[in-house]
């Protein structure tokens, strides 16, 4: 018998595990074949292992919970916690922003929280300042729990690729290469600092693994339509 399966609830229920039991060594046998018939088509189905994705890997480990002492049920309530302060990563579309610099973004109140620390209060008027890590700079910004809004207003960097956000925002919001149907992702890196990427449309795909996660756990919420924003966490 060989394997390496986590007999846990996302082992057992979302992720995939596979151990063997074999009477035969006989390189014939037909459960030799279908093992190596599964085995090149889920190869088939991976993505390659790239610097961004071992960098956001790090992201993860060294903010979340989780280290090589816990065990596997506190893993499973760590993965399983559904409140948006205990994400790893937050991803938004940006819909309608507002500010001259079109780079204040509107999303629900509850998410404020994932920017915040223990003991931090998240009310109307509430605000911190955080570093976001984009384009590779740091920079400061802030965010507000908007009593106007009664929403939580992210003060994004006002320009991407050379190009100020203002200039890519466009008030049709049919036009599907406008700002408005760009992505914010924010990955968690330490104490009010966070990994910040601005995607156009084009390249949403890199983010699909993520978008897909939060969809199938329900960690999606949509906003009304003037603002036709959407916010996942995972």
């Amino acid at each position: 018998m060989m394997g390496s399966s986590n007999l846990t609830e996302s082992g057992m229920t979302r992720n995939w595990e596979a151990t063997v039991f074999l009477r035969s060594i006989d390189p014939s046998h037909l459960a030799i074949e279908q093992i190596s018939s599964w085995w090149e088509e889920t190869w088939g189905e991976s993505h390659p292992v790239t610097d961004e994705l071992l960098d956001w890997y790090e992201d993860i480990r060294e903010s979340s919970d989780v280290s090589p002492d816990t065990t596997s049920e506190e893993y499973d309530d760590w993965e399983e916690t559904n409140h948006p302060r205990n994400a790893s990563i937050v991803w938004a579309r940006l819909g309608y922003t507002q500010g001259g610099s079109k780079n204040q973004m509107d999303i629900p109140t509850q998410f404020g929280e994932f920017f915040l620390e223990d003991g931090d209060r998240w009310k109307v008027d509430s605000e911190y300042y955080i570093t976001f890590r984009f384009e590779g700079e740091k920079v400061d910004r802030k965010i507000k729990y908007h009593d106007g809004s009664k929403q939580t207003r992210i003060y994004l960097p006002t320009e991407t690729g050379g190009t100020r956000l203002a200039e890519m925002f466009n008030s049709n919001k049919f036009d599907k290469t406008s700002l408005r149907y760009y992505f914010a992702v924010f990955r968690r890196v330490g104490e009010y600092d966070y990994r910040l990427r601005i995607l156009p449309p084009e390249k949403v795909s890199e983010i699909q693994t993520e978008i897909n996660s939060a969809q199938e756990r329900d960690q999606v919420v949509e906003t009304d339509e003037e603002t036709n924003r959407l916010v996942g966490w995972v």
